[in-house]
């Protein structure tokens, strides 16, 4: 195995990895999980969901044969979640009391796995599905 291909397959872990750490919580009715969701007014509904989506992510990113879909449906999920950062919920999740408060932590990692999913992105470049040929 190349050092290239190493490179590759840490990257595509570490960004599988971090879908896998975003949806255990969700499943497990985690206080900032439900926060999040609730201010968003769908919990509980839209958290379990949510989780569904993010395991498949980390499914199809492992996989090799479905890396690119697990790619390209991070790219749909993320900025769906950075959307929903700045537009509704702010960049610090915190309750009304603020006793629950997750510092900015989830909307940094929310930018960390977009980092990480651009730079698959540019590494399974040639596996994306309908791209034209280049001549």
């Amino acid at each position: 195995m190349t050092k290239k291909n190493i490179i590759v397959w840490i990257l595509r872990l570490a960004l599988a990895v971090m879908y896998l750490m975003m949806a255990i919580p969700k499943f497990g009715g985690q206080e900032i999980t439900v926060l999040i969701f609730t201010q968003l007014g769908v919990e509980p509904w839209g958290r379990i969901a949510t989780g569904v989506v993010e395991l498949v992510t980390f499914i199809l990113v492992i996989a090799p044969i479905t890396t690119i879909y697990g790619i390209l449906l991070s790219l749909v999920v993320i900025s769906g979640a950075i959307v929903s950062h700045v537009a509704i919920l702010g960049f610090v999740i915190e309750n009304s009391s603020g006793s629950v408060s997750d510092g900015g932590e989830v909307f940094m990692t929310a930018l960390i796995i977009l980092a990480l999913t651009f730079v698959n992105l540019y590494l399974h470049r040639e596996s994306i599905p309908l791209r034209g040929k280049e001549k």
